[in-house]
């Protein structure tokens, strides 16, 4: 009958927590299945006395090494300043013990470590998943266990540890992160190791920055995404998401720091991609906000021109249309944007946001379906040929007759530059004949003309690029009524002539200007 010989050769950590839950790897020789740890000492009559509670959490890995977690410490034990024996004892009662001792320790209970969230919750079986775990009083030499396994730790703070998890079989796992110094030990239950069928995929995220206030509407384009996946925005989860197979749409969640972070998308079965750095906090000074989209149902084809209306839109501006950059025809600081807008990418037809992004990170988005860019399938195709004048004063007023074919009986609206003209109330509505009044516009600026049909079965638009050009204005003055005023100031007065432009005119009585001036039309200011 053979018996055997065990034999330990090391017990990492050398310390534990009087409270236990620390993993403790036990390294030797000759260990069976079934073996048991013991803590504690040889009495006076040789006798292994153990100072610790049962140990219920043990694993035999192999004839070489056994995982445990640390029980906790009697209570009443008085701690041994030379520390303790740790024993292991086979099934056929052979035992041996590890003469170095043991520490157990006490923690600091005034500070002690918590475990608050592990985001994601899952994780695939060959492990590599980025994990962010939150609590508090993390120290820098923590280590992190899934299960029996040591996971790979990337980052650490004293409220964050972010690590790549350890491969494992299926199943549900305990977390356990202690503090290796201090012993203070904390628990999560539980992780969830999943072997997924499914292989999604992230392309992209749009827009790819925003404030870490958080709140931002985000697409995330890809394949394989599935009804109930879950996405992490630097280790948080984010909210209001809706899955789409190819796309995700979300709201990013606040962050406590600037920079950027991984975007993760995980199946409920487990499958699980990453895109690295894929979304950038900043701290951004601007608060943009958008009050008007106009027109805001468009072709899906793209190529409408859109004028933004809004606050603190600063200078490097970019827009957005969903997933797609639209292009920026004219942008005057602070409050209006006009573009071209691009086609939609996401389908036939369509709801997405319009977005504008500053470069400092302040973000302004659609607060509502009348600031949202509405694609529609065309179902019209206007075609302009001609337009006559081609230029005219920068104060607008002048009469526009464009000629071309496919003009809606049911609706139509014309732009100068994104702004909407007005048609000619004693000129017929004709499919192949508009006359409209231009609007003012930016002296010298060269725009584009767009027709755009705007019933709804009827919808289509087209646009003649670089088509008129505003002239700068040459303003007259023909009488100024009353034309005496106390020294004191404070009259109003008005001023009747011609060329006078609502963008931005002064006036000056001598050296001082007017107050409250007040364009009326292109022959009137008060």
């Amino acid at each position: 009958y053979y018996y055997s010989e065990p034999k330990i050769n090391n017990v990492s950590p050398n310390r534990g927590s009087i409270l236990g839950d620390n993993i403790i790897t036990i390294t030797g020789e000759q260990f069976y299945p079934g073996a048991v740890v013991n803590f504690g000492y040889f009495d006076e009559a040789n006798k292994f006395v153990s100072v610790t509670e049962e140990v219920r959490e043990l694993i035999v890995l192999d004839s070489k090494t056994i995982k445990l977690r640390l029980p906790q410490l009697k209570e009443g034990e008085i701690l041994r300043p030379e520390g303790y024996l740790v024993q292991v004892v086979n099934t056929d009662n052979r035992s041996t013990t590890w003469a170095k001792n043991f520490q157990y320790r006490i923690p600091d209970l005034e500070k002690k470590i918590k475990i608050h969230s592990v985001n994601p919750a899952i994780g695939h079986v060959d492990g590599g998943t980025k994990v962010a775990i939150r609590g508090e009083n993390f120290h820098p030499d923590a280590v992190v266990h899934f299960g029996w396994e040591k996971a790979d730790i990337q980052a650490i703070n004293d409220r964050e540890i972010v690590v790549i998890i350890p491969p494992n079989l299926a199943g549900e796992y305990v977390v356990t992160v202690s503090n290796y110094a201090d012993t203070g030990t904390d628990t999560w239950e539980s992780f969830e190791y999943l072997d997924p069928s499914s292989f999604p995929k992230i392309m992209g995220v749009f827009p790819e920055v925003g404030p870490a206030k958080g709140g931002t509407n985000i697409i995330i384009t890809g394949i394989g995404f599935w009804n109930g996946a879950k996405v992490y925005i630097g280790g948080r989860i984010a909210e209001d998401v809706e899955i789409y197979h190819t796309y995700i749409t979300a709201k990013t969640p606040a962050s406590d720091k600037a920079g950027p972070v991984d975007v993760m998308v995980i199946n409920p079965d487990g499958g699980a991609d990453t895109l690295f750095d894929g979304f950038t906090y900043k701290f951004p000074d601007s608060e943009p906000k958008i009050t008007s989209v106009n027109p805001n149902k468009i072709p899906a084809t793209g190529g409408s021109i859109v004028t933004i209306k809004g606050e603190d839109f600063r200078k490097e501006v970019v827009v957005y249309f969903g997933t797609e950059k639209a292009e920026i025809l004219e942008f005057i600081e602070p409050d209006t944007i006009i573009v071209k807008a691009p086609p939609y990418t996401l389908g036939e037809d369509g709801i997405v946001d319009v977005t504008v992004l500053n470069r400092d990170g302040g973000i302004a988005q659609s607060l509502d379906e009348s600031q949202q860019i509405h694609y529609y399938s065309a179902k019209s195709e206007p075609i302009i040929d001609s337009i006559t004048p081609k230029r005219g004063p920068a104060a607008g007023g002048t009469r526009v007759i464009i000629e071309g074919d496919g003009f809606s009986s049911k609706g139509v609206k014309v732009y100068f530059g994104g702004r909407e003209a007005t048609l000619a109330e004693d000129a017929p509505l004709r499919y192949d004949r508009l006359e409209v009044i231009t609007p003012p516009g930016v002296p010298g600026s060269v725009v584009h003309v767009t027709v755009m049909n705007t019933h709804q079965d009827a919808l289509g638009s087209a646009t003649l690029s670089n088509a008129y050009t505003y002239d700068a204005s040459k303003p007259v003055i023909d009488s100024i009524a009353p034309n005496q005023a106390t020294y004191l100031g404070g009259t109003l007065i008005t001023i009747r002539g011609s060329g006078f432009t609502k963008a931005g005119a002064e006036v000056y009585i001598g050296e001082w200007q007017g107050e409250e001036v007040r364009v009326i039309d292109s022959e009137t200011i008060t």
